[in-house]
């Protein structure tokens, strides 16, 4: 073979070893995108599912955290006998016993029907009636601790109230500490609450007023 011959077998073979090379290069760059592409997805997948169940868990703690607050709530309330049930009767009877026993003078009561005064919605949909009943009271007092020692009796009573409203006015000039003197005349709006955590269609019915 001269030197100016072309070896058309060598270049021949060269470029299929070439094209060969080639094919295999790309062959494992794509196998090592797919492979990365997959890793990357399985990452993010695996990454996600961890964020959620981090999120699972905080909610499951708020919810476990709440529950031993309405649970706590509600006992308080269940040993008031604040729940399903108005007691308007024993409140009658204990503002009764109370004036006579702190010797009270011209103690009136009227009490109002019960309406709903608000509606709460708990976790898990559960809605809660607040149902209030106001007792309005008028009575006359020596000093204006009478008062305070009335609300304390009033809290032996079933249920749980709070007063929204009072005035005391001074009936004379001069106030003496004598037990039969009657130096102050008090009206106050009591507000006795229900919760209605079931609904009690019978509850209507005791919805009269009541009035002395």
């Amino acid at each position: 073979m001269k030197t100016t011959d072309i070896d058309w077998h060598y270049i021949k073979r060269s470029s299929l070893i070439f094209l060969a090379t080639l094919v295999a290069a790309l062959s494992i760059w794509g196998l090592v995108f797919w492979k990365s592409h997959a890793y990357y997805k399985d990452y993010t997948s695996v990454e996600n599912k961890i964020r959620q169940k981090k999120n699972s868990i905080r909610t499951l703690k708020s919810n476990i955290n709440l529950i031993k607050i309405n649970q706590a709530v509600y006992w308080h309330l269940s040993q008031r006998q604040a729940i399903n049930q108005e007691h308007r009767l024993q409140w009658i009877n204990q503002y009764r016993l109370a004036s006579q026993k702190l010797k009270l003078h011209d103690a009136r009561y009227k009490i109002l029907q019960q309406v709903t005064s608000s509606v709460i919605t708990l976790s898990g949909h559960h809605n809660v009636k607040l149902r209030k009943s106001q007792m309005k009271i008028t009575l006359q007092v020596l000093h204006e601790a009478d008062l305070l020692r009335l609300f304390a009796q009033l809290d032996k009573a079933p249920g749980v109230y709070h007063a929204s409203s009072c005035e005391l006015s001074q009936l004379k000039k001069s106030i003496k500490p004598d037990p039969d003197q009657k130096n102050f005349s008090v009206a106050c709006d009591l507000d006795w609450f229900t919760f209605m955590v079931k609904l009690n269609p019978s509850a209507s019915g005791r919805n009269n007023v009541a009035e002395h």
